[in-house]
């Protein structure tokens, strides 16, 4: 079995899990889903009731439980942002908790939840009981949150690790390019360098 379908179905495992706790408390998943993306969640009131809505990054207002389920704003979805081809699943056990969602479609591992790919949760946590979670992040609850993981804060430590919360790595010295110590040396060697050749060109001309 490919590691990354024994990973999914751990971790969906683990959730269902949680799910089928009685005494854990539950957030919203879309909201969690919506903010842990990095986008902001908000609620309106109308006659029919409230209603939650993601903000996406190019301003536009999407349902909440459509972007979760895929069917909306698929370009800023976890598959599209993770470099995976996103597609809407009804299967309950991919969707635990609701009629459908976004699954990944992962070269060599199938279809992996866009939640699981994500490492949700959706039990309410506090700092210190192990879960990194709605608020948490490793910066508000290092003991929970490890840096460099998916905790809706791209906190640029040097950690080894391509922090995926960074918009296409920005702002992490691991995602990629020379560490910058590295990128200083090698641009000291490369002006020494030509500062020897206009030297011996300026020499040969005498």
């Amino acid at each position: 079995m490919p590691a990354i379908r024994y990973r999914s179905i751990r971790l969906l495992f683990i959730v269902l899990l949680i799910a089928s706790c009685p005494a854990a408390a539950m957030v919203n998943p879309a909201a969690v889903y919506c903010q842990q993306l990095g986008y902001r969640y908000i609620t309106e009131s109308t006659p029919g009731g409230d209603f939650g809505y993601c903000v996406l990054p190019d301003g536009t207002k999407t349902d909440a439980w459509e972007f979760f389920a895929g069917s909306a704003g698929g370009k800023y979805g976890a598959c599209t942002k993770a470099g995976y081809r996103q597609e809407v699943s009804s299967d309950p056990q991919f969707c635990p908790f609701s009629a459908r969602c976004a699954v990944c479609i992962v070269p060599g591992g199938g279809p992996v939840p866009a939640a699981v790919l994500l490492n949700l949760s959706y039990e309410e946590t506090s700092c210190g009981d192990s879960s990194c979670g709605v608020p948490e992040n490793a910066l508000s609850c290092p003991d929970d949150c490890r840096s460099g993981d998916w905790d809706n804060l791209c906190d640029g430590i040097r950690d080894s690790r391509c922090d995926p919360d960074c918009p296409e790595g920005a702002g992490d010295p691991d995602c990629g390019g020379l560490p910058t110590g590295l990128l200083s040396i090698v641009c000291l060697v490369v002006l020494a360098a030509a500062g020897a050749g206009i030297c011996l060109v300026l020499r040969r001309k005498q």
